[in-house]
């Protein structure tokens, strides 16, 4: 499935310059709108209260370093495997549907 930017802005209902900055990792976005369009693959974000003691406890860090080629080339993968199954399951379910 081959998107533009102004094709999945129109599609998730969200601006063209949100899809930019999401693309360009800016920070300041909306968490709303970036959940209209992460739902369009079956999944959003928001916060999670955890106490203190149980993050010291799994030892989970936030690694500030910005992400290297080899990562954004596997998150880039990654996110085009999820818009594949998605279609996949759309075109499985229209099977039911006819």
């Amino acid at each position: 499935m081959k998107l533009t930017q102004d094709d999945l802005a129109s599609k998730a209902g969200v601006a063209l310059t949100v899809i930019r900055k999401i693309e360009q990792g800016k920070d300041n976005l909306s968490l709303s709108k970036v959940n209209q369009v992460l739902q369009m693959f079956g999944h959003i974000v928001g916060p999670i209260s955890v106490k203190k003691e149980i993050l010291e406890d799994l030892e989970l860090q936030v690694d500030p370093t910005p992400l290297t080629k080899a990562e954004e080339a596997g998150l880039a993968l990654y996110i085009k495997q999820l818009k594949e199954k998605k279609q996949n399951i759309k075109v499985n379910q229209s099977k039911f549907t006819e």
